[in-house]
């Protein structure tokens, strides 16, 4: 439950106080996370401070490593511009 709080707060840039918030007040976005009960954020940043740098880096990869073998799959769907008209009048 926390490491999902945290993996969202990453996703998104936001800081984990934020989410906790965003979580109490919204019941959909509780649904997409997957998270019942909420714990607060000084519970979260304790949770967090338990482990180091790289002991955290080596979580998230092993994360990474499931969501590769899984079905689900995460996309980057940040808007591309891209401008199509061929026809448009050239400059100079």
């Amino acid at each position: 439950m926390m490491l999902r709080i945290t993996i969202t707060a990453i996703f998104f840039e936001r800081s984990v106080t934020e989410v906790v918030e965003e979580l109490k007040r919204n019941e959909e976005l509780r649904g997409v996370v997957r998270v019942a009960e909420i714990p607060s954020a000084d519970e979260i940043y304790s949770f967090l401070s338990r482990f180091s740098e790289d002991q955290f880096i080596k979580l998230l990869s092993v994360i990474n490593r499931f969501i590769k073998r899984s079905s689900v799959k995460i996309l980057d769907t940040t808007d591309i511009k891209l401008d199509l008209n061929l026809f448009r009048e050239q400059k100079i």
